[in-house]
């Protein structure tokens, strides 16, 4: 509860859209995504939006994203989310949120 107010306080700072990212991993591909953050770079993103799109997931497909708790050498897991069917995931793109998409 005591978060609310401040991160409706940094949600109103959100007033555009950055490019868009729209990818597809095939399952047998097994591809991942180490750990990082999405605007490491300072190219202006504030807020990640990850859409799950795939219907048929089953435990073991791999795919699941792993959030950290914030820190640059931080690797403490803070949760790990499974990509079910249009599942909406928001989080800050910046170190606060550093994580991870399993194989």
């Amino acid at each position: 509860e005591r978060e609310a107010p401040a991160t409706a306080a940094a949600l109103a700072k959100v007033r555009w859209r950055s490019e868009a990212m729209l990818t597809c991993y095939p399952e047998e591909s097994r591809a991942r995504y180490f750990r990082h953050t999405d605007n490491s770079s300072g190219n202006g993103r504030l807020l990640t939006a990850i859409l799950y799109l795939n219907e048929d997931w089953n435990p073991g497909d791999g795919g699941e994203l792993r959030l950290f708790h914030p820190g640059a050498e931080s690797l403490k897991i803070k949760t790990e989310v499974a990509p079910r069917w249009n599942r909406l995931i928001l989080f800050w793109s910046d170190d606060r949120v550093p994580h991870e998409v399993l194989s």
